[in-house]
Order: structure tokens, then C-alpha cells, then sequence
């Protein structure tokens, strides 16, 4: 609805979320293409990445990372110049901010997958992004 996740913002909704992203982190699949035994696909967790930047109106969910990401990822800098830059992109423009809990669980399975967090091309791996994302929580 008008550019928002709003299902998310839901208490039952949120907490139901949790749960599944909890299980998943507390009992990961032991199999060797994890991922497909899953009951969290990939593209559902990439959609509660992309509605928690959503529902914050953060800039990265814009499209607006190429510039600040290419600076991010430029090997001469260092790693807190890079955090920098992303955590730039990832400031709330709204009081609702970001909501952590849903935000690192779905991050942190992703990158345990080995998986980006945006489906197609995208500038800021899923490992920098959630190193990002920690240190602003």
C-alpha cells in the first residue's frame, strides 16, 4: 500500500515472521543444498529485506546505492569509510525507522546461504550489509 509493506508492521504478522526467521537460525538445515529443504525461501527473505528498507524509506531501497556503494567497495578504503557509506544510504526518513529484529535475521540467513540480498545486480554484498546493519542496531 502506497509503497509500504504494511503486513510487517502488523504485530501478529511481525511476530509470526520471527518465529520462522528464529527456527531458522536456531536449526539450519543440515543438508547440503540447505536452501531447497528450507521452509524460508530465498526470495521470502529477500522480501522482508526489502520491506523492512521499504517501510523505513531508506534510500538503498531506491536504487540509490550505486554511488555510495561504489565508493563502499573500492578497495583503497578502509572498512569503517565503506560502513559509512552504507550506513548513509541506510538512514530512516521516517520515525518508524528500521526494524532490526526482522532486518539481521533475514540478513544473516541470506549470507549463511551465500545468497544476495537483492535479487539481480547489486552492489553491496549481503556479508557488508549486514556488518553495516549490526553496527547501526
Amino acid at each position: 500500500v502506497h509503497g509500504k509493506y504494511v503486513m510487517l508492521q502488523e504485530p501478529e504478522v511481525r511476530a509470526w515472521a520471527l518465529e520462522r526467521l528464529k527456527t531458522e537460525i536456531e536449526f539450519p538445515s543440515k543438508h547440503k543444498y540447505h536452501h531447497i529443504h528450507s521452509h524460508l525461501p530465498d526470495e521470502w527473505l529477500r522480501e522482508i529485506v526489502s520491506g523492512t528498507f521499504c517501510n523505513a524509506e531508506t534510500e538503498i531501497v531506491m536504487g540509490l546505492e550505486s554511488s555510495n556503494a561504489s565508493k563502499a567497495s573500492d578497495q583503497s578504503q578502509c572498512y569503517r569509510e565503506a560502513m559509512r557509506c552504507i550506513k548513509d544510504i541506510l538512514i530512516p526518513k521516517n520515525r518508524c525507522g528500521l526494524d532490526f529484529d526482522l532486518l539481521i535475521a533475514a540478513l544473516l540467513i541470506l549470507a549463511y546461504r551465500h545468497k544476495e540480498w537483492r535479487e539481480g545486480i547489486t552492489t553491496i554484498p549481503t556479508q557488508i550489509l549486514l556488518n553495516a546493519v549490526c553496527e547501526m542496531g
